[in-house]
């Protein structure tokens, strides 16, 4: 694996233990985020001043908001305005985002280690509509295959990474409003058909373009837990996955016997 990130730890102990104690915790990190996207609305897209602030709400606590994680991650990430960059650069700005991602979750439970991954998901969906739908629909060149290659090796990380999170045992609900807050947070990291959503509604389906309308609905009206969250990351990711292997047999490359493709499909929903 490359570009992994790590949390510093040690130096700063004493200031987290403070921060950790105090009521500071909440009114930096609300002032954090707020700042953080004020300087987008300004048109900053280079996230890096914010590494150490972010850096120190992820240590401070063992099982870190959202919204903190996925705002870490991008001030790790200088190429978060993905409309301007090749097809290669996003599949390894989706990569350093699981890296990050993961690396902050791994004292966090089940449940948020898969639910912070949802801003993945959308980010890999785009990504494969970019590969194997946008144009002629082909993979025909080197680059093409090479990024094929990749994201599809992502996802079945991710997969493995997923089956080994237990979410079975999370009671913690989210507010749909602070559910926005986090999708809001994490829009500033690409141009993507969420940022053209016209309302509430639009900006949930587009950062979970895998799930249907009337689950949609159902998270739009009440509060969602974390539980939820984690299943609908594992169920598009399961999706992602699905897709991939049906084109491949579609086209005639890579494919593999049809009987062999229900097993293994099988053997996923299980």
């Amino acid at each position: 694996m490359e570009d992994v990130v790590f949390i510093e730890k040690g130096d700063r102990a004493a200031d987290n233990f403070d921060l950790l104690t105090s009521k500071n915790y909440v009114k930096l990190s609300k002032d954090s985020v707020e700042r953080l996207l004020e300087e987008f609305k300004g048109g900053r897209r280079n996230f890096s001043e914010f590494r150490l602030v972010f850096a120190r709400l992820v240590q401070a606590r063992i099982d870190a908001p959202l919204e903190i994680v996925w705002c870490f991650a991008l001030s790790h990430l200088h190429e978060v305005d993905t409309a301007g960059i090749s097809l290669s650069d996003r599949v390894s700005f989706a990569r350093k985002l699981f890296q990050t991602i993961s690396s902050c979750t791994t004292s966090s439970s089940g449940e948020k280690s898969a639910a912070a991954l949802a801003p993945l998901v959308s980010e890999i969906f785009e990504i494969v509509v970019a590969i194997f739908v946008e144009g002629s629909g082909v993979v025909s060149s080197k680059s093409e295959k090479k990024s094929a290659r990749k994201i599809r090796h992502l996802i079945d990380g991710m997969s493995k990474y997923l089956s080994a999170c237990d979410v079975n045992k999370g009671h913690n609900s989210i507010a749909f409003r602070d559910l926005l807050e986090f999708i809001s947070v994490w829009s500033i990291s690409r141009s993507l058909r969420m940022s053209e959503a016209s309302d509430e509604k639009d900006q949930l389906g587009a950062f979970f373009p895998l799930v249907g309308d009337e689950i949609l609905k159902g998270i739009f009206e009440k509060e969602c837990g974390l539980g939820v969250l984690a299943g609908l990351v594992m169920s598009e990711v399961f999706l992602l996955r699905l897709c991939l292997k049906i084109i491949d047999q579609f086209r005639g490359k890579n494919g593999i016997a049809k009987d062999a493709l229900r097993k293994e499909l099988t053997g996923w929903a299980v």
